[in-house]
């Protein structure tokens, strides 16, 4: 089971493709959800994920998003911990295809949220 520490969920530095590896874990800040994030869908559907944010210069594009939610509610009061986990690497010229699975636990430690991401990186 992920950590749902928030020590563990701190800010993510920026890395290449090149600086990646298959199995490297990328914990984005954890988050308290209050009522006015019920207006931000986004932020419940794992926008706030370590590569966009913190990419910077290295990130060209999100080339996929899927995600299943898995819990029956996320109510203001959880605490969510997102989480990536590096599943495959695909160098492509000067950039490369980042493949992740991607979840959110809850301050239970119950997946709320699972799915994969590929992002387009430059090396």
């Amino acid at each position: 089971m992920e950590t749902t520490s928030a020590h563990a969920h701190s800010v993510v530095p920026t890395r290449s493709f090149d600086e990646l590896r298959v199995g490297d874990i990328l914990r984005a800040p954890c988050l308290t959800l209050t009522p006015a994030h019920a207006a931000v869908f986004t932020t419940v559907v794992a926008e706030g994920h370590p590569i966009p944010r913190l990419a910077g210069d290295v990130l060209v594009s999100q080339l996929e998003v899927s995600c299943r939610f898995l819990a029956s509610r996320v109510n203001p009061g959880d605490t969510l911990y997102p989480l990536l986990i590096v599943t495959a690497l695909q160098p492509l010229g000067i950039n490369g295809v980042v493949t992740t699975r991607a979840t959110i636990h809850n301050q239970n430690r119950e997946l709320v949220l699972s799915g994969q991401r590929k992002y387009l990186l430059r090396r």
